[in-house]
C-alpha cells in the first residue's frame, strides 16, 4: 500500500503544481476572491460578493480591508478586475462605469467616469487601455501618470466587423481584451464557440482598417458540445493575456462551472491557432499574468489562489 501510494505521488501529472497556494480563510480575512493583483511585497484581492478589497503580505498575512459596493466616493456598484499601475491600485466598476483609483496603501484618489461598461484593464506600453463588456462599447485609453483619460474608440464605429461571419452579428457575450505585439486581440465567445478579432492597433492608435476573424475553438470538437435543452452548452473566457512566449493565453470554462473542467489555451496570434491545450481540472474563476514578478495567478472555484512560473506550464 505505502509502495503504491509513493508510486502515485512520484507518477508526472497533466496538470502544472502551483508554487504556493493561499488560502485567505482566516478569521478576518476570509472572502470569496474575484480578482488579485500582484505588486512588489504585497498582493490585492477583489471580493466577488461584496466588492470588498483586500491587501495582503507577499506570505499571505492579511493587512487590510478597504472599500465595497455602494456609491460613496471609494465604492463600487460592481467591480469585475482590478490591476496595478504605476504604483497605485485601479478598479474597474462595470456597473458605474467607471474606474476607481487608490493608493497601494487602500487609500482612495478618484474616480473617473466613462461612457461605457469596461470589462477589464491592460498596460500597453506606457498606457492603460480599458476595453468595454460589450462590441457596440467603447475601448478607453488612459495614461496612469495623469490618471486621466486620452481618448476613446469603438469596434463598430469603425467598420471593423465587415465580415460575412453570422456569429458575430448574434454575439450573445463580447468579450475580454489584451495587447499583443501587433494589435488588440479580443476574445468572444458564442454559444460553445470561442472567437477571436485580431485589430491592427499600434501606439494608441489603428493602423489598419482590416480586421482578422478566427475561430478559436469550434463547440463541435470539444467536450463542452454536450448538448443541454437542444443547444450546446456555453464557453466563457474568464480572462486573457500576452504572456512572456508572446502568446494569447486564455483560460475557459463550461457555463455550468461545476459540471466542467477548466482548460488554458495558449493561442498563436499570428498564425492564428491554437498551440496547445491544457486541462487545469477544478474551474478555474480567474487567470492573471504578472510580468515584473514573472508569475501567473489560478483563482479556483473554492476561493483557493495558485501562484505559478510561467515554465510550469510547459513542462
Amino acid at each position: 500500500m505505502i509502495a503504491l501510494l509513493f508510486l502515485m505521488l512520484m507518477t508526472p501529472s497533466s496538470i502544472p503544481v502551483p508554487q504556493k497556494v493561499f488560502n485567505l480563510d482566516s478569521e478576518m480575512s476570509w472572502h470569496r476572491p474575484l480578482d488579485v493583483a500582484i505588486t512588489e511585497g504585497r498582493f490585492f484581492t477583489l471580493d466577488k460578493d461584496d466588492s470588498s478589497l483586500r491587501s495582503f503580505s507577499e506570505s499571505g498575512s492579511f493587512l487590510k480591508k478597504f472599500s465595497g459596493r455602494g456609491q460613496a466616493p471609494g465604492e463600487s456598484q460592481g467591480a469585475s478586475e482590478i490591476a496595478v499601475f504605476d504604483d497605485h491600485l485601479w478598479v474597474c466598476d462595470s456597473v458605474a462605469s467607471s474606474l476607481l483609483i487608490f493608493t497601494l496603501e487602500g487609500i482612495y484618489l478618484k474616480a473617473i467616469r466613462l461612457n461605457s461598461s469596461p470589462s477589464n484593464l491592460y498596460q500597453y506600453h506606457n498606457l492603460i487601455v480599458a476595453a468595454p463588456i460589450a462590441l457596440d462599447g467603447l475601448f478607453w485609453i488612459l495614461d496612469p501618470k495623469t490618471m486621466s483619460t486620452q481618448h476613446s474608440f469603438g469596434i463598430k464605429d469603425t467598420n471593423f466587423i465587415q465580415v460575412p461571419n453570422k456569429k458575430l452579428e448574434t454575439l450573445w457575450l463580447a468579450s475580454l481584451s489584451t495587447n499583443h505585439q501587433d494589435g488588440i486581440m479580443i476574445g468572444m465567445t458564442w454559444l460553445g464557440d470561442i472567437i477571436s478579432l485580431d485589430i491592427p492597433f499600434q501606439h494608441g492608435k489603428f493602423t489598419s482598417n482590416l480586421a482578422q476573424v478566427s475561430d478559436v475553438w469550434d463547440s463541435k470538437d470539444h467536450i463542452f458540445s454536450i448538448q443541454k435543452a437542444g443547444m450546446p452548452a456555453a464557453l466563457s473566457i474568464n480572462n486573457m493575456f500576452t504572456g512572456p512566449d508572446q502568446l494569447v493565453w486564455m483560460s475557459v470554462l463550461g457555463a455550468q462551472e461545476d459540471q466542467y473542467p477548466s482548460y488554458i489555451l495558449r493561442y498563436d496570434p499570428k498564425n492564428h491557432s491554437v498551440v496547445t491545450k491544457i486541462n487545469m481540472g477544478d474551474p478555474i474563476r480567474k487567470m492573471r499574468f504578472f510580468p515584473k514578478k514573472n508569475a501567473i495567478t489560478l483563482i479556483r472555484s473554492n476561493d483557493q489562489i495558485e501562484l505559478y512560473n510561467p515554465e510550469d506550464f510547459s513542462q
